[in-house]
Parts: structure tokens; C-alpha cells; sequence
């Protein structure tokens, strides 16, 4: 699990500027202490991350959330009609600059262990030489007791696999050697040759992890609490998780890779970000 501080995206602060407040003096801030994400409704439409100390004033609470409304500053000109925002009688150059209040209310009560568990994170392929995000990938969530089997790799599961994969590095270095020997003629015909016979090691590399991950699929779906599909840009949420040990299994199946990842993650009350990129990516069949 990564945590990273996230500004805003550019769609979702253009869906906050109506709720950011732009004037000065607010009384009742709180500061988040972690990064956390914004929805529409409770455990619904992420609107977008927000920082770590970004001020918030809670407006009301229902079970185990609240809704806030964000405070800060914006530039006049990101916002149409900011301008007259000014409060009246002020040059916005005369405006006094004052610091947001301190928070005398204690903070609200913890919210209790109800098992309303937020899991999510983005998916970032990377296939081939470029990085993108995975659209429309489904995601499962196992729980860690039952889902040991879904950490075994290609190689333990068949012996074949490093002995094919020994192969193809060798078959490659062979053929690069056979074009600085012989005539020119022989030494491409033994080049071609071996990079044919190379690829039929491939393929059977190939084969091994498409039925390797195919297993894992198959235990996944059948092991899982819950499932999940990535939105356009690589975003996945599992809601309502109860708090434990889990595994968020994913796979992606394109013709130019063959990819999963399977990673373990314990989660308590609140919000769990589990991102899954090429850093964590296992068995990839090219890069």
C-alpha cells in the first residue's frame, strides 16, 4: 500500500470551485491528517483526493461519514465572476489578510467499528513502453486466510518455466553471436533460425502463464468477497469491507501482456488505498 500526497486532478477541482469558500475567517476548520477521498454520497462517486491538511468544516454526520465543505483560496481567474466575489467596500488589494481561526469545538467522536471499510486505488499498466492506466479491469477482493494459494508465482507452480525461460535468454544470445561468424549468407540463416526457435520457446512461456494466471482467475472469482471494475482511469473502490486481512487480485489480458498482481493488504475502519502499477506487477509475459 502506497500513501501519497495527490493535489487535485483538473476535472475535480473544476466540480469543487462552487464549494470553495473565498473569503476570509472561517470559523469551525478542521485539517485532514491523512489523505483521504471525497464522494458525492457516503461510500459513493469519488469526486477527487484530497492532501493531507487540507482545511475542511464538517456540516453533518451520518454514520460513519462526514460531509465537509472544502476551504481555501483559488486565483481570481479560475473561477468566472470571482471578482465579484470581493466583499463589498474592499479593493482586493486593500482586503486584510488574516489567518483561518483556530478550532476551540473538539473534533467529532471517532466513528464506532461498524465495518464500513473503504478499499481503493488506482491501476496503472504498463505495457509495453508506455504506461496506462487499465480501463474496465476486474478486480477481486479475497480474504488473506483462504487466498494464500493466489501468492504462488509461474515458476513454483511448474518447473518448466525457468528451465524455458533460460532457454530464450540463450537462443537470443546465440543468435546475436551467429551474425559475427561465417559469411554473410550462412550467418543470417542461422540467425533467423535460431530467433524462430526462440519464439517457439516463447510461446511456450506464453502458454504456461496464461493457464498459470488462469488458475488464479478462476480461484480468485470463486474466493472472493467482493468484486470491482476500474472506471476510465484506472480508479477501482470495494465498499462496506468489514476490517481484516486481504489480497486485491487483478489481472490484465491484451496481446501484447499477460499481467496480474496479488496484493496483500489489512484494512480497519475508514478509507484503504491499495494501488496496483508496474512496481508491484508480477509474471509479466513482455514488458
Amino acid at each position: 500500500m502506497r500513501h501519497g500526497s495527490r493535489f487535485l486532478v483538473a476535472a475535480a477541482t473544476a466540480a469543487l470551485l462552487p464549494i470553495l469558500a473565498l473569503t476570509v475567517g472561517h470559523e469551525g476548520l478542521q485539517p485532514l491528517l491523512r489523505e483521504t477521498s471525497l464522494r458525492a454520497t457516503p461510500a459513493g462517486d469519488l469526486i477527487a483526493f484530497l492532501p493531507a491538511g487540507s482545511q475542511v468544516e464538517v456540516l453533518e454526520r451520518r454514520d460513519d461519514w462526514l460531509q465537509v465543505r472544502l476551504v481555501g483560496w483559488v486565483p481570481v481567474d479560475t473561477l468566472s465572476g470571482a471578482a465579484a466575489a470581493t466583499p463589498t467596500g474592499q479593493d482586493e488589494a486593500a482586503a486584510p489578510s488574516r489567518a483561518p481561526a483556530q478550532v476551540n469545538a473538539p473534533p467529532p467522536p471517532a466513528p464506532a467499528a461498524t465495518g464500513a471499510t473503504v478499499i481503493e486505488g488506482m491501476v496503472k499498466a504498463r505495457t509495453g513502453r508506455r504506461a496506462r492506466p487499465a480501463a474496465g479491469l476486474n478486480l477481486y477482493l479475497v480474504p488473506a486466510a483462504v487466498g494464500s494459494d493466489l501468492m504462488t508465482g509461474a515458476a513454483e507452480s511448474n518447473p518448466d518455466f525457468v528451465v524455458l525461460q533460460q532457454q530464450v535468454a540463450d537462443l537470443g544470445r546465440q543468435a546475436g553471436r551467429a551474425m559475427q561468424e561465417g559469411s554473410f549468407m550462412a550467418a543470417t540463416a542461422e540467425h533467423d533460425r535460431l530467433r524462430q526457435e526462440q519464439a517457439k520457446v516463447k510461446r511456450q512461456v506464453a502458454n504456461i502463464l496464461t493457464a498459470h494466471h488462469g488458475r488464479h482467475a478462476m480461484a480468485a472469482r470463486e474466493q472472493a468477497i467482493a468484486g470491482a471494475t476500474t472506471d476510465a482511469r484506472g480508479w477501482y473502490t470495494f465498499t462496506g469491507v468489514p476490517p481484516g486481512d486481504y489480497m486485491v487480485y487483478a489481472r490484465l489480458l491484451r496481446d501484447d501482456a499477460d499481467v496480474e498482481w496479488v496484493l496483500r493488504t489489512r484494512v480497519a475502519d475508514g478509507v484503504a488505498r491499495v494501488d496496483l502499477d508496474n512496481t508491484n506487477a508480477r509474471d509479466q509475459m513482455k514488458n
